[in-house]
């Protein structure tokens, strides 16, 4: 087995679990379409974003960094990215760069960031859709990558 491989996962269980802690947004068929690639060094924080995505509809796979996702990305597509920016062995931002270099179909790309290294400025003009701090309001994300689905 690859390390990639062991870096990753994905998952499909639309609908599986109850609602936490994203209750203000409810689940949608649509969101069953987006694919989300979640990616973060904190195996905690990545497996709640996953599981609230997970409970809302969407698809999940995950990555532990942002050369495990960058490969990830290279090997199927993704509608919807959301990166913790600060990480080792690819950071969020590296990950960015490297997308807008790879990917003819571009995901919509979220980082999440609990430190100031990056600004929402700085962030949009390398191609993020958002920059959101953390802690993460989980509904603002649900919301935010559901409106992809209609762009």
């Amino acid at each position: 087995m690859n390390a990639f491989m062991e870096m990753s996962s994905c998952h499909t269980n639309v609908g599986k679990f109850s609602s936490f802690p994203c209750d203000r947004f409810e689940q949608s068929s649509s969101n069953a379409s987006l694919s989300v690639l979640v990616v973060d060094d904190e195996p905690v924080l990545r497996e709640l974003v996953a599981f609230i995505l997970l409970d809302k509809g969407f698809e999940v796979c995950e990555a532990e960094s942002g050369d495990a996702a960058y490969h990830m990305l290279s090997q199927r597509s993704f509608d919807v990215v959301v990166s913790d920016v600060r990480m080792p062995n690819g950071s969020g931002v590296d990950l960015l760069k490297r997308i807008n270099d790879l990917i003819v179909k571009r995901p919509a790309v979220f980082l999440v960031s609990g430190y100031s290294e990056i600004s929402l400025e700085e962030a949009k003009s390398l191609g993020a859709r958002d920059l959101l701090s953390k802690p993460v309001d989980y509904d603002q994300l649900c919301l935010a990558i559901s409106r992809c689905a209609t762009h």
